[in-house]
């Protein structure tokens, strides 16, 4: 600090919060003494007019810190020009320090080499540390808004602080696309856990492209368990519409304005988007760190006594217990991996349920739902998209019987005149709430049709879209084919059917004979119905004969044909098919993602692991993991994937085993390149499936 003291600078603004303090003495020395301390310990102005401010007993000036330390002094520098320029100084030194590496979060006052640690990579001789922070580089945008907002000061915007803002930018599209596109890596020996980044370097795995942007750090210094501050992206959309303000305002930069807009409104939509979460308690809230990846499921886990469920780091897990078994929504399960939970025995607490039944209406968090006196819905409202599932008038889950005497092959064929005679399942002989709590609803109804007894629940959730109709049926009829119906309110000229590797797309119109003749699909999990915003799946657990005719979706359940097996699906079945209203197509909906979760949901398994590390993860929510196994040959670990959107795709494989080299091979795994050990980065073309050979260390 130059020979000119505080209390010239500080006189008249201290004088005026001691009359308005008067009555607090012991408060106002305190103020005074703090007020002026950091002026007179940690603020050095430099020779070029730049201002360095050390931060607490560390020689080095904190981004951050520093921004956090003056942003005070713009009250009094309103009046004051020399604080001003104290504080504009400031401003232009953290430029000078972003153009130099804006992945640093610290630097010295000259370029000495100084640092908390010898860190992997060497950083640069101005850099004390390089914990990336989105809010290192957000605080100096800030700082320089306000001193010019507030005392209309623009001596802190110079060459290097429009070029420091470019960079800004630059990092920030970069670190969307972590994965892929950063070169960023930390890696500190010997420390604490999270003063270091894990995947030697490179952080925990999230999904790219969701426009939100990577953090390594949190301001608290420690190593981001979740790669997406969500607090730290809510700060860059603000700084973001300052530094939009500036170019337009101050710069008259046209280009600089739009990009910057044009990012501001892209990590806005990812927060709303990616950064919330449901809670029982408080409805649906911001979340602080995520990883752009949604893996969650209710678990069922057998057991009598009472009590609670906790993660590995003690966060209470919302159960609800029915029938002895515990419930238990468990978030973040890792991709090929597991997460632990640890029950202690106890009083359950007392969770307020989620849904509200009045007779036979019912309120989710997602759905107001009505049913007749059939056990059928009649009306299916979704309150996220604000609009009606069904067609007006018409019902869901309709269970239909139909005469089915195909001409040929009894057991083996469908001929389209089954249509033609056909009763519905009305004879609704029970309706029991059986289940109601935080997580899940049950409603059990139960119907009987000539000789045969069906029994259903409808399973409702508050964490989850999909509506489950778990199914009991004891099939005794002859020459019938049982389906269950629902006429929705989607404009459609085609169906999405999934089959292996991929799906295919079908008129569900009958303007040719030979779109007539395609009367009936497989779909071996799912079959989707979508206009461009929105649709609906009917989803399955075993059952792949799907009809969808214009607006009307209907699976086929059973069929009892006399030959070759006169008793051919006679007897006790159970499955359960499911309906998911989503927003977008199939893709956007995540209908592949809900349907493989409800053919294989995650398992609970006894026991007291606690590396939950994901065997390997993929990087592209759009690629599916088809095959994880032993070569033929025994020589290799063999993963295969394809791409079931129908579109090029690219896709970062990061396995935490250790392996010595990969290569790509054919189906036949016999390797079409030679074997090598760089990143694991492929291309795939729409629908194309991909097999990966690992040679294992021994």
């Amino acid at each position: 600090m130059k020979e000119h003291g505080t209390n010239r600078l500080l006189d008249e603004f201290i004088g005026e919060i001691r009359e308005k303090a008067s009555d607090w003495p012991e408060l106002l020395e305190i103020f005074e003494n703090c007020y002026q301390n950091t002026l007179n310990t940690t603020v050095h102005q430099m020779a070029d007019g730049t201002t360095h401010v050390i931060t607490g007993d560390i020689p080095a000036m904190w981004l951050r810190d520093s921004a956090a330390q003056l942003r005070p002094y713009i009250f009094p520098a309103k009046k004051n020009r020399e604080l001003q320029e104290i504080i504009a100084g400031l401003v232009r030194r953290q430029f000078f320090y972003i153009c130099i590496d804006g992945y640093a979060n610290a630097f010295n006052e000259e370029p000495n080499g100084a640092c908390w640690e010898k860190d992997d990579p060497d950083q640069n001789p101005w850099v004390w540390e390089r914990k990336f922070e989105v809010d290192s580089l957000c605080y100096p945008v800030q700082l320089a808004w306000l001193l010019w907002k507030n005392t209309g000061c623009v001596s802190q915007f110079d060459d290097n602080f429009q070029k420091g803002a470019k960079r800004i930018l630059e990092i920030f599209r970069t670190e969307q696309y972590h994965e892929e596109r950063s070169l960023y890596r930390f890696q500190r020996t010997g420390s604490y856990f999270q003063d270091t980044l894990s995947r030697e370097g490179k952080g925990a795995l999230v999904k790219s492209g969701t426009g939100l942007i990577w953090s390594g750090f949190r301001p608290s210094d420690d190593a981001c368990t979740y790669g997406y501050l969500i607090p730290s992206n809510m700060f860059a959309v603000v700084i973001l519409g300052y530094l939009e303000e500036i170019e337009r305002e101050y710069w008259k930069d046209t280009q600089m304005e739009m990009e910057t807009r044009t990012l501001r409104e892209r990590v806005y939509e990812a927060v709303e988007k990616e950064g919330k979460t449901r809670t029982e308690e408080f409805g649906m809230i911001y979340a602080y760190e995520t990883d752009g990846w949604e893996m969650d499921d209710i678990v069922g886990i057998p057991e009598e006594k009472n009590g609670i469920c906790v993660d590995t780091e003690g966060n209470e897990l919302t159960v609800q217990k029915a029938d002895g078994i515990q419930y238990v929504h468990v978030t973040d399960i890792p991709a090929m991996g597991h997460k632990v939970i640890l029950f202690k025995e106890g009083e359950l607490p007392k969770k307020n349920t989620a849904f509200a039944v009045n007779g036979k209406n019912i309120e989710t968090p997602f759905y107001s739902i009505s049913l007749n006196d059939y056990g059928q819905i009649t009306r299916l409202y979704d309150k996220e998209q604000e609009r009606e599932v069904l067609a007006q008038g018409e019902r869901g889950n309709v269970l239909q019987m139909f005469e089915d005497k195909p001409i040929d092959n009894d057991a083996w064929d469908i001929d389209i005149f089954y249509q033609q005679k056909m009763r519905e399942i009305t004879e609704l002989t029970s309706f029991e709430v059986t289940q109601c709590g935080p997580l899940r609803l049950v409603i059990h109804m139960g119907w009987k049709y000539m000789n045969t007894v069906i029994g259903q629940d409808m399973i409702l959730y508050s964490t989850d879209r999909r509506i489950d109709f778990k199914t009991d049926v004891d099939f005794h009829e002859r020459q019938q084919l049982l389906k269950a119906a629902f006429c929705v309110d989607i404009r459609s000229t085609y169906a999405t059917y999934d089959i292996q590797y991929g799906n295919v797309r079908r008129p569900n119109h009958w303007n040719t004979s030979w779109d007539q003749a395609r009367f009936e699909s497989v779909g071996h999990r799912f079959a989707d119905l979508s206009e461009r915003d929105y649709g609906v799946a009917l989803l399955n657990d075993c059952k792949y004969g799907y009809d969808v005719k214009d607006n009307v979706m209907r699976i086929s359940l059973l069929r009892s044909g006399l030959q070759p097996d006169h008793i051919q699906d006679v007897g006790r079945h159970e499955f359960t098919y499911s309906l998911l209203p989503h927003k977008g197509d199939f893709v956007e909906g995540k209908v592949v993602e809900t349907a493989y979760r409800l053919n294989n949901p995650a398992d609970v398994v006894k026991g007291a692991d606690r590396n939950s590390d994901s065997f390997f993860t993929l990087d592209n929510s759009q690629v599916e993991v088809d095959a994880v196994k032993r070569s033929e040959d025994g020589k290799y670990l063999v993963v295969r994937f394809h791409d079931f959107a129908g579109s090029r795709q690219k896709v970062c494989v990061s396995p935490t085993f250790a392996y010595q080299a990969w290569a790509e091979s054919d189906l036949m795994e016999r390797p079409t390149e030679d074997f090598r050990n760089d990143a694991v980065k492929l291309e795939l073309h729409p629908y194309e499936i991909k097999t990966v050979l690992f040679q294992i260390q021994k």
